[in-house]
């Protein structure tokens, strides 16, 4: 019998649905009148508060609906009973693969992702933080860092501490993450897109503000990779964003460096 399966499927069967309240109680009844138990007992998972946990959004009106493409790859929401089972569990099993990965990830490697006009983007759970960002330019190349939060590329920078003003940020970052000193600054440009998201590894999600300053420095010799970074280098302004990854929440920062670099070069 369809129990007899279930009771050799696993010691603790959940119940998986996007209407969970609507869907057990039918389940549930089935299995008592006929069976005198139920086997699901208080174990069940709603997809639409699970969807909704994970990335952040107010709950959906239905499970397939404002969630990542991703977590749909393979499953057939027809109507039919048994493919809407099987993609009810397809969608399921994409849920918690990547939020057990999602949760090694950072607690393990401290894993930050940011976001750019991405739909997948989570919704900001505090305010907006605020940061400056450092062009800084040795002829034809500027300096970026190799972030250690994650796997990509971003100009040197950070986010304001207690009552600083954005040039104080500007020389801090600088100094903390290269070793270089900053003589003098001229604001460029500011990244203020609403789609510019950070997702923390202490589960915070922020909106960034960034200055943008064209830094000049008392030297160069005294270039050195923080432990903050795996590297700093200097690199072709034509290889940004081509072989050399940027973070995606730079991408508008990178913008505002090609019109300031174009500016200087006429």
């Amino acid at each position: 019998s369809f129990l007899t399966d279930l009771d050799c499927a696993a010691e603790e069967l959940v119940f998986v649905s996007d209407y969970v309240g609507f869907d057990l109680q039918f389940v549930r009844w089935y299995c008592v009148r006929f069976t005198n138990r139920d086997p699901f007992w208080t174990r069940q998972l709603d997809l639409m508060s699970y969807a909704s946990a994970l990335t952040h959004r107010p709950q959906p009106t239905h499970a397939s609906r404002n969630v990542p493409d991703r977590w749909l790859e393979g499953s057939r929401h027809d109507h039919s009973a048994l493919n809407d089972a099987r993609s009810h569990a397809s969608l399921a099993i994409s849920m918690l693969r990547e939020n057990r990965q999602e949760d090694f990830t950072q607690r393990v490697m401290g894993t930050t992702r940011f976001f750019y006009q991405d739909p997948s983007a989570p919704v900001p759970t505090g305010p907006p933080l605020l940061g400056s960002a450092a062009l800084i330019v040795r002829g034809e190349q500027i300096l970026l860092e190799e972030r250690n939060d994650t796997e990509a590329w971003a100009f040197i920078g950070g986010g304001m501490e207690g009552a600083e003003s954005a040039e104080d940020t500007l020389v801090r970052e600088v100094k903390e993450e290269t070793n270089l000193e900053v003589v003098a600054c001229e604001l460029i440009g500011a990244a203020t897109d609403p789609t510019r998201i950070a997702h923390y590894a202490d589960g915070g999600v922020h909106r960034l503000i960034t200055f943008v300053y064209r830094a000049h420095v008392r030297s160069f010799e005294p270039l050195q990779v923080s432990a903050e970074s795996k590297s700093v280098r200097f690199v072709p302004l034509v290889e940004v964003g081509q072989s050399i990854k940027l973070i995606p929440s730079q991408r508008p920062v990178l913008e505002i460096v090609r019109r300031a670099m174009g500016a200087t070069s006429r």
